[in-house]
């Protein structure tokens, strides 16, 4: 049995200002929200707090929605930070 889980790996300042990467996040909440819908098993997670608190305030329909529908294991959380992280390795060698 193979399992499949969508991620949203979205980091919103790195290739975008900042206003477009906040719609990317409502642009895929949005997409996975309706595969949700179409797909009753479908399991979806975005590990960034920050993108749920955006999603609150600029659409609280769709923040209504998605808490409506985190139900376990509809949403589980990988864990994370606050916002998008991100760790730079240099070899030395």
């Amino acid at each position: 049995m193979i399992h499949m889980i969508g991620n949203a790996h979205i980091d919103p300042v790195w290739f975008w200002h900042w206003q477009e990467g906040v719609q990317e996040v409502l642009a895929t909440f949005r997409s996975a929200l309706d595969r949700i819908g179409e797909t009753p098993n479908f399991i979806f997670t975005a590990a960034c707090a920050c993108y749920y608190k955006w999603v609150e305030e600029i659409d609280p329909n769709m923040f209504r929605e998605i808490q409506e529908r985190v139900r376990p294991p509809a949403n589980p959380s990988p864990g994370s930070c606050f916002g998008a992280s991100a760790i730079s390795a240099r070899n030395s060698a």
